[in-house]
């Protein structure tokens, strides 16, 4: 989060991967098992989850695809991103 004060949480809220993780850090560290409002609470993440999947999984198969075609169709030069010295030739072996 970009938060810095309490105040920035209205400008900056959380995102769903932290908030998963407060979640899971307070039932892990638990002795006892999780209440129902974490059970609730865990649902309600996951169709968030799904949701976002969901339209990850459109963007590339649509609009991705479209890209694709539409720079091959203008032979426009692809963009890529360059190896990192730790992954150099990690493809091949």
């Amino acid at each position: 989060s970009k938060a810095s004060a309490s105040e920035d949480m209205l400008n900056y809220p959380i995102e769903l991967n932290s908030k998963i993780g407060y979640l899971v850090n307070g039932v892990d560290s638990a002795d006892s098992a999780p209440p129902q409002q974490d059970w609730d609470l865990y649902e309600v993440y996951r169709k968030q989850v799904a949701d976002l999947a969901a339209q990850w999984k459109s963007i590339v198969s649509t609009d991705l695809a479209s890209l694709n075609r539409m720079t091959r169709q203008k032979d426009i030069q692809m963009i890529a991103p360059r190896a990192s010295e730790g992954t150099k030739g990690a493809e091949t072996e």
